[in-house]
C-alpha cells in the first residue's frame, strides 16, 4: 500500500498554486487580493521548505484572513494543507492530522460538486495521503482509530463520487488512475484504522480497476499496476486472514488469479502476471495453515511451484522468473519444515532448500553479472544456511555460509561496491557464525 510522499505532494500542490494565478476568480475576489494571497501562500510554502515555520505561520495567517474574507474554498485548502505539511516536518502529527481533516472537508465538497475537476481529483488524493501518512507515524492505535471513524463519512463519500464519475466515463483512463492512487491511501486508512471489513470491498475494486486500466489506453506501467496490486492483495489477505475473513479473502484471492489468468490468455509469457499468480496460490497456501488443512497447504504451494516450472519449459531464459521460482522452492521448503518433524518432512524440506540453492547457483553460473547487483543473494544464502541448519544439515548449512562470502568477494573485487571495513566485518560474522554451527555440534 502506497504511502504518499510529502516532498512530491507538496510540490503539486504549490505548482498548482502559480496555475491559480490564470484562473477566473473575479466575480470573487479583487485581482489585488487574490495575488497577495497566492503570493503569502507561496511565500510561507518556501519557509516551509526551509524549516522556518514561525515565519511561514506568519504568512499563513496573512493568506488565511484574505481567504476568509473572499470565502474561496480553493485557497483556504491550499492553506490547510500547507499548515498540515508544516505540522509534520516539525513532529506535531495530531495538529497534522487536524488540517489535513479540514483540507478534506473543503476538498471532498469541491469534488463532490465539479468530479470531473482533475484539480479537485489531486486535491482529495493529498488530503487523503497526508491523513494515511499522519495515520502512520501515530504510535497510539486507539487515537488512530478514533480518528479514522470520524471522517470515515466523508471517505465513503469520495468513493462514492468516484464510483459516479466512472459511470459516466467507464473507460477514461485518467479517472481510472486517479481513482486507483485514492484507493491506495484509502486502504493504508483502512488498515491502520482496523476497518477490515471495508478493506476487502476496497480490494475487490481495486481489483476491477486494475483490469478496467489494462484495458483501456493508460499509459501506466503494467508492471507498476500488478506490483502494487499484488501488494494489496498480499496486505489485506494478511489483515483478512488475520480478523477471521477467511470466505472474502479466498474470494479476493481468486479474483486476483482470475485477472493474472487473463492477462496470461493474450500474453503466455508476461512475467508480471505469471510471477503475482505464484504468488496468489502461495497466499492461499498460507491461508491453509491458519484453516489447519494440511493437504491444502501442500497443493496450493506445489502449484505455486509449478506454474513457475511449467511457464520456464517454454520461456528458460526468463532469469526473474527463475529467481521467484528459487525463492519458491525455499518457502516451500519453510512449510515442509513447519507442517511436522518427520523424517520425511524433513527430507522434503531439504530437497526443496536443496533445489532452490541449486537454482541460484545456476542463475550466477550463467549470468556473471548477477554477482554485481547487491547484496540481494548473499542474504538469500544466508537465511538458506540458517534453513538447513535448522535440520540438522551443517554441511548444507556450510556451503550456504561460503556461498555468501563469494557474494561479498565479488561484490568487493568487480565493482568496490563494500569497502573494506564493510567487507571485514561481512565476511567475519559470517565465520562466526560458521563457528558457532560446528561450535553447537561438538557440544552435543
Amino acid at each position: 500500500m502506497t504511502r504518499i510522499n510529502f516532498g512530491i505532494a507538496a510540490l503539486e500542490i504549490f505548482g498548482h498554486l502559480l496555475i491559480l494565478e490564470e484562473s477566473a476568480y473575479g466575480i470573487h475576489m479583487t485581482r489585488r487580493l487574490k495575488d497577495s494571497a497566492l503570493r503569502l501562500v507561496g511565500k510561507a510554502a518556501n519557509e516551509v521548505d526551509k524549516d522556518r515555520f514561525e515565519k511561514a505561520f506568519e504568512n499563513l495567517a496573512k493568506a488565511e484572513k484574505i481567504a476568509e474574507k473572499v470565502k474561496d474554498p480553493e485557497i483556504s485548502y491550499h492553506i490547510l494543507v500547507l499548515k498540515g505539511f508544516a505540522k509534520y516536518k516539525m513532529g506535531d502529527l495530531e495538529e497534522t492530522l487536524e488540517f489535513f481533516r479540514e483540507g478534506l472537508k473543503i476538498s471532498s465538497e469541491l469534488f463532490s460538486g465539479e468530479p470531473e475537476n482533475e484539480d479537485y481529483q489531486r486535491f482529495i488524493k493529498n488530503s487523503i495521503g497526508g491523513i494515511a501518512e499522519g495515520l502512520s507515524d501515530l504510535e497510539d492505535s486507539e487515537e488512530a482509530e478514533e480518528y479514522i471513524n470520524r471522517i470515515k463519512g466523508m471517505l465513503d463519500e469520495v468513493v462514492r463520487t468516484f464510483e459516479g464519475l466512472l459511470n459516466t466515463q467507464p473507460e477514461n483512463p485518467e479517472f481510472l488512475e486517479k481513482f486507483l492512487e485514492v484507493i491506495d491511501h484509502l486502504e493504508l486508512c483502512f488498515e491502520i484504522g482496523k476497518l477490515t471489513e471495508d478493506l476487502i470491498p476496497l480490494l475487490e475494486k481495486k481489483i476491477g480497476l486494475v483490469e478496467r486500466l489494462l484495458g483501456s489506453e493508460s499509459k501506466t506501467d503494467t508492471s507498476e499496476l500488478l506490483c502494487g496490486l499484488d501488494d494489496s492483495v498480499m496486505t489485506v489477505g494478511r489483515v483478512g486472514s488475520e480478523d477471521g475473513y477467511f470466505e472474502e479473502i479466498i474470494r479476493c484471492y481468486e479474483q486476483a488469479m482470475k485477472l493474472y489468468e487473463k492477462i496470461l490468455e493474450k500474453d503466455p509469457g508476461n512475467s508480471d502476471a505469471l510471477q503475482y499468480l505464484s504468488y496468489t496460490w502461495s497466499y492461499l497456501g498460507n491461508l491453509q495453515i491458519i484453516l489447519d488443512d494440511e493437504d491444502k497447504v501442500l497443493e496450493y504451494y506445489k502449484k505455486s511451484v509449478d506454474i513457475l516450472e511449467n511457464a520456464l519449459k517454454d520461456y528458460p531464459e526468463n532469469y526473474p522468473l527463475s529467481m521467484v521460482l528459487a525463492n519458491m522452492y525455499r518457502i516451500l521448503g519453510n512449510v515442509y519444515s513447519e507442517i511436522g518433524e518427520t523424517p520425511e518432512a524433513e527430507e522434503k524440506a531439504r530437497a526443496n532448500y536443496s533445489r532452490s540453492r541449486g537454482i541460484f547457483l545456476e542463475l550466477l553460473d550463467k549470468y556473471p553479472e548477477f554477482w554485481d547487483i547487491d547484496e540481494h543473494f548473499a542474504m538469500f544464502f544466508d537465511e538458506l544456511a540458517g534453513e538447513f541448519s535448522e535440520l540438522g544439515d551443517l554441511e548444507a548449512s556450510e556451503a550456504c555460509y561460503k556461498d555468501e562470502i563469494q557474494v561479498y568477494e565479488k561484490l568487493k573485487e568487480n565493482k568496490g561496491e563494500l569497502e573494506g571495513s564493510t567487507y571485514e566485518f561481512l565476511v567475519s560474522n559470517i565465520y562466526r557464525k560458521l563457528g558457532d554451527l560446528f561450535g553447537s555440534e561438538c557440544e552435543k
